[in-house]
């Protein structure tokens, strides 16, 4: 029995619904409500959608029930449904997700023949070996990954596609070395430098001693999913197998922007697509544009990308108007604005036997500019005041004035920049003249609308450890004055415990709880160079562990 077909969510949104059969990783426990009388799947999922609370249901054809719910149960038998229903063949279980406004069929994701990568290999005992199918937690039967002794050792899978994951189960290496897991946490994101969003919590000793087969809740989407040991201490890392559950995720079909789209579908290629600013039912309607997916820009062309010439006669200032057409209308173009962070467009002046300038004396009417959305006369060529092009920035201008193309005479000189003011964006016409007499030429180019969403770079680590509550001691990119202002963003190296993590102790490691923390440092009293004893206590439990480095003496 399968089943695919379209429900309507809370806010009027076509949402698609893709089927899976009943197994043991969808399962409901203390049901918050049971509708019987119940002639359809649609009309079940029409249930959960319209209930604020309802995260799961589940349907019986055959008994005409259906059972919402807030939540999957990770662990329990059948029975866990408040009534255990026999014909378990003609029975299916969807999650749906009202925060992401989608719905996802909650199954094992495969991963066989995925690309994976770890941070170094021993032995032969390569990547692939996690996502081989093959359970077998004995190092000896080659189908365990096994890395170096290394602080931060890691574990990745590229599963080519924005994927929503609910639950993670690590096959734990069997026999001496089961501890070695202890502290391991699982990251899932869009970045391939494995700085995503943690997944839950470490594992614990409690879930190692328990079984070889540790379970993590998880409620993220992205395309890369990393497994962690700590930073502080240097290990190796054995996975016997990754198993992944979660699915497909389909997102609304027209989505607010080029960078929205990248972000929900991480194997779209660059090309063309429909995207609504504003959103559905509200403002402008759909429209369609170019899509950057390298860095998610969206871009809006028009019909003068390759450029044009002033034709011959029109000599008074301003009298030829060249009128640029876009894709699409302004009023679209100016939602897309509204939704960006930044929007750029490329502008050119080639000029011979012509000028900006109506007369020689600088000072009288201009002879040439560009008209805003909103109608205003521009006289800047790029990011620069009126009346100044973008060479003047460098005082390099070969006339010495504020652009080149002010000299009226027989040499090719030419004018371009950046224009970057959302207010003023797009260029909608070009007015020129001094094209009289033969030879005098104006060329000029018009860029297509770049827009972007920039996600902003935070002003300092402190900033970062806030926001980003599990980040690791290292280097990382800030920018005090903020964006578009003052200097340029630069890195910097940060402390993430800023400090040791209780004040009023002298050290991380006098806590005495269940977390990894680490004291370094380095020893310079030469009267009591070099360590020659360590001593140590305070092991007797299993869960409590400690290590310690000890370098090479150095002198200088």
């Amino acid at each position: 029995m399968a089943y695919f077909f379209f429900v309507i969510n809370a806010e009027n949104q076509i949402c698609s619904l893709q089927y899976f059969r009943y197994d043991e990783h969808c399962m409901l426990t203390n049901n918050i409500e049971v509708v019987i009388n119940v002639t359809s799947l649609l009309s079940c999922a029409t249930y959960c959608t319209s209930h604020g609370r309802c995260r799961v249901f589940r349907y019986s054809e055959s008994h005409h029930r259906c059972e919402i719910n807030d939540f999957l149960s990770d662990y329990g038998p059948t029975s866990g449904f408040s009534t255990k229903l026999p014909d378990i063949d003609d029975t299916v279980c969807f999650y749906y997700d009202h925060d992401e406004d989608q719905l996802c069929a909650y199954t094992e994701i495969p991963l066989v023949g995925l690309p994976t990568y770890q941070i170094s290999t021993t032995l032969n005992h390569i990547s692939t070996r996690a996502t081989d199918g093959n359970i077998e937690n004995i190092m000896s039967m080659g189908s365990c990954t096994h890395t170096r002794s290394e602080y931060g050792a890691w574990w990745m899978v590229d599963l080519l596609k924005t994927k929503c994951i609910r639950k993670v189960i690590i096959y734990n290496r069997g026999g001496c070395c089961t501890k070695r897991l202890f502290g391991a946490t699982i990251r899932i994101g869009m970045d391939p430098n494995r700085t995503n969003s943690i997944c839950g919590p470490g594992v614990t000793m409690e879930q190692i001693r328990s079984s070889p087969v540790v379970e993590m809740p998880c409620d993220l989407c992205g395309g890369f999913l990393s497994v962690h040991l700590p930073t502080e201490v240097s290990q190796f890392l054995s996975l016997c197998e990754i198993r992944v559950y979660g699915g497909e995720c389909s997102t609304p079909a027209v989505l607010p922007s080029c960078a929205a789209i990248r972000e929900a579908c991480y194997t779209c290629g660059s090309g063309t697509y429909d995207i609504d600013p504003d959103g559905p039912d509200n403002g402008v309607d759909p429209f369609t544009v170019q899509c950057d997916m390298n860095t998610g820009a969206t871009i809006i062309g028009h019909d003068s990308e390759g450029g044009f010439e002033t034709p011959e006669g029109f000599e008074i200032k301003g009298s030829y108007v060249k009128e640029i057409i876009y894709e699409v209308n302004i009023s679209q173009i100016a939602a897309l604005i509204n939704v960006s962070t930044e929007c750029k467009q490329y502008i050119s002046y080639q000029c011979k036997e012509t000028a900006f300038y109506y007369d020689e004396d600088l000072i009288s009417v201009l002879n040439v500019w560009w008209v805003s959305r909103v109608g205003d006369p521009m006289y800047n060529w790029g990011s620069v005041p009126n009346g100044t092009c973008t060479c003047n920035l460098q005082s390099d201008c070969e006339t010495g004035g504020p652009c080149n193309c002010i000299v009226d005479d027989n040499v090719w000189r030419f004018d371009d920049g950046v224009l970057s003011d959302k207010s003023k964006l797009p260029v909608i016409k070009i007015h020129s003249g001094d094209t009289g007499d033969i030879g005098e030429k104006a060329l000029f180019t018009v860029g297509a609308l770049t827009c972007f969403e920039i996600k902003p770079i935070l002003k300092s680590c402190k900033e970062l450890r806030d926001v980003h509550c599990f980040l690791e001691d290292g280097p990382y990119l800030i920018d005090p004055d903020g964006h578009g202002t003052g200097v340029e963003p630069f890195t910097v190296q940060c402390n993430m415990e800023n400090g040791c993590v209780n004040p009023e102790r002298r050290c991380n490691c006098d806590r005495n709880d269940r977390r990894w923390r680490h004291d370094e440092g380095w020893l310079t009293d030469s009267t009591l160079l070099p360590v020659t004893q360590l001593w140590s206590g305070d092991t007797e439990r299993d869960h409590e562990e400690g290590f310690v480095t000890l370098g090479p003496l150095e002198c200088i």
